[in-house]
């Protein structure tokens, strides 16, 4: 982890880093400070301690013409050392972010076509005091930049930069009513003068100039055609096999957040097979519903994914399955030191229960990683086929009725109920028109909560539009929906790392050389996932036709706690900041509709991000 600021005027002095310094979370030891002799840049630099190499890390790292700073762990390591001839009997001893520097003196900025990982780093040259900076291909790691009052600022933590006595701290309004609907932005964060650098994108400049562009533009063009189906399914596993491996590295245990869903568990059985070549175990966490509570599912949802993820973890002697219930917690009691620490909401105020609830096990237990497949959707299981309702739009029919069939097969009664519903009546016919005229067809939850200023102003940004995960672009795009940055660090909060196999790079590289049939192996939506399982998860799993619900006993944990979001919604209601975005009459109508039962599926998280934003505002933390 590390902070950065750099001015072409010079004058940058020791109390300013010392301040950043002291903003950092989650570091192994005390931050090293560095400063030009001349004022005109420095750094701020701390090892998370996560990796066995991280006791050698000794940033920020110099050398006669650059200063850098690096987040880093490097899937590629030995494959780079070796290209810059490094003698291996040194590699043991070079930590990630030392590999990254030596990268960097040799390619400069072209160095990130030849590193696959998760890093962020910033190097500044001496001479000509130009910055660079960089992300991983999906912004796994995080990096924020601010330019303001004279100074380039740059950490790969919130805290970090806005801690710095110049960094401005007006809040992004529009970005924190978005958040409600929900909408993130490219590089948005909570802050107006922040922005937070988008997977896959350098940035190049100084205190007075940037130039943002992307460097990570993944060749879609299908160069890989088998005639064996089997082949894609043997080509993806030794790929997924391997990001799996990379994400071992630790000098802790290995947890995972595992659902009973295809994607997370095949993570953590890959994990679990891997882990016993060593003699090791993994602890996969499942979120249960609080006992006693009402869940509200629709169909094709399961409120408990107990029976799969126990089916999992029967196939696995060193797999350890522990549940986790909110037992009594309320989001508004978690929120508020995500705030603090992060100095951010979390789009997903309920999901946190069960985040934090995980990373706090994990930690507790001595483990370091956290995998979970959230990518997996759009790589390994994605359908290989176009939704029904995207062909309907486009007024495909034919595909649409062979794509509705798939859909049955895999997923059974939801499949046709929700088709139906959508089509059946006047509200179906409605429904139909405006798919035919819009490009998504629906209005945002939560859009109804902001004030008729608001949405006048933003009306371009909360219309939705939904590409089919299928099409090629918009793989790329679902890949790439910026998140990390409106989400709790858990490196900084807990001292856990985040990893998730589906997202690898080159796994991903390799899956956009397919053509779409190689995804539908054996006739089945997500086929390929499905035939990846093979042996490693049970086949209630593979062949599953429902989904997991996510926290689906909010509106009752809202209900339980009303007078406490009363009281949460009512100080947020004196705020000036509050009153731009929201109309209160409306966000209390639907607190009380929550509260009764009638609010519909999105009422509750809805209210829930509601509640999130309005702690942000009032809590403290701005």
């Amino acid at each position: 982890m590390f902070a950065f600021c750099a001015t072409s005027r010079g004058g940058i002095e020791l109390p300013e880093l010392e301040t950043m310094a002291a903003a950092l979370r989650g570091a192994a030891g005390k931050p090293v400070i560095w400063c030009d002799d001349q004022g005109r840049a420095g750094f701020v630099a701390a090892t998370a301690g996560i990796l066995a190499e991280d006791v050698f890390d000794r940033q920020p790292l110099t050398s006669s013409t650059v200063a850098f700073g690096a987040r880093a762990r490097i899937d590629n390591r030995d494959e780079i050392l070796e290209k810059l001839s490094v003698p291996v009997c040194e590699w043991p001893v070079i930590a990630d972010s030392e590999v990254l520097f030596r990268a960097y003196l040799r390619w400069e900025q072209d160095c990130v076509q030849h590193i696959y990982g998760d890093y962020a780093f910033a190097a500044w040259h001496r001479q000509s005091g130009k910055v660079v900076a960089a992300i991983d291909h999906l912004a796994t790691a995080r990096l924020y930049y601010s330019q303001t009052a004279g100074r380039l600022i740059i950490s790969t933590q919130l805290g970090g930069l806005l801690a710095h006595p110049r960094a401005a701290r007006d809040l992004d309004l529009k970005a924190l009513g978005l958040l409600v609907a929900p909408k993130i932005e490219a590089g948005s964060t909570p802050w107006q003068h922040v922005r937070a650098l988008v997977g896959g994108h350098l940035l190049i400049g100084d205190d007075r100039t940037l130039d943002i562009h992307r460097w990570w533009q993944p060749d879609t063009a299908i160069r890989t055609r088998y005639r064996d189906p089997g082949n894609y399914v043997l080509a993806a596993q030794e790929a997924f096999d391997r990001a799996v491996r990379a994400r071992l590295r630790t000098t802790g245990g290995v947890a995972s957040m595992m659902s009973g869903g295809l994607d997370s568990t095949l993570v953590t059985a890959t994990a679990a097979r891997q882990l016993r070549e060593c003699g090791r175990g993994i602890t996969g966490y499942l979120s249960v519903p609080q006992p006693g509570l009402k869940c509200d599912t629709a169909p094709g949802l399961d409120a408990d994914d107990s029976p799969y993820a126990t089916a999992v973890a029967q196939m696995h002697d060193n797999l350890t399955l522990v549940k986790l219930s909110p037992a009594g917690t309320c989001p508004l009691e978690i929120v508020p030191e995500i705030h603090a620490a992060s100095r951010t909401p979390v789009r997903n105020g309920a999901n946190h229960i069960w985040f934090a609830g995980i990373w706090s096990a994990a930690r507790a237990t001595g483990a370091r990683v956290v995998l979970h497949g959230g990518k997996g959707n759009a790589t390994i299981s994605q359908t290989g086929e176009e939704a029904p309702g995207d062909l309907i739009r486009q007024m495909r029919w034919r595909d649409a009725a062979r794509q509705a069939r798939l859909c049955i097969r895999a997923d059974g009664p939801a499949a046709w109920r929700k088709l139906a519903g959508e089509l059946a009546g006047q509200r179906g016919r409605a429904w139909f028109r405006r798919m035919r005229h819009s490009p998504a067809g629906r209005t945002r939850p939560g859009t109804e909560l902001l004030t008729a200023e608001f949405r006048a102003a933003h009306a371009s940004s909360l219309e939705s539009f939904a590409r089919p995960v299928s099409d090629r672009s918009g793989q790329i795009d679902f890949m790439m929906v910026p998140g990390n940055q409106w989400t709790a660090d858990a490196a900084a909060q807990w001292g856990v790392e985040d990893r998730d196999p589906t997202g690898d790079r080159r796994l991903i590289e390799l899956l956009l050389s397919f053509p779409l049939e190689a995804f539908s192996v054996g006739g089945w939506p997500r086929g390929l996932a499905r035939a990846m399982g093979i042996g490693r998860v049970p086949d209630m799993v593979r062949f599953r036709r429902t989904r997991g619900a996510q926290v689906p006993e909010i509106a009752r944990i809202i209900a339980l706690h009303s007078a406490r979001y009363r009281d949460v919604l009512e100080v947020a209601r004196g705020s000036a900041q509050f009153r731009s975005i929201f109309e209160g009459e409306r966000v209390r109508a639907l607190l009380e509709r929550v509260c009764t039962g009638s609010a519909g599926p999105a009422g509750a998280p809805t209210l829930d991000r509601v509640a999130d934003v309005s702690l942000f505002l009032t809590g403290g933390h701005a």
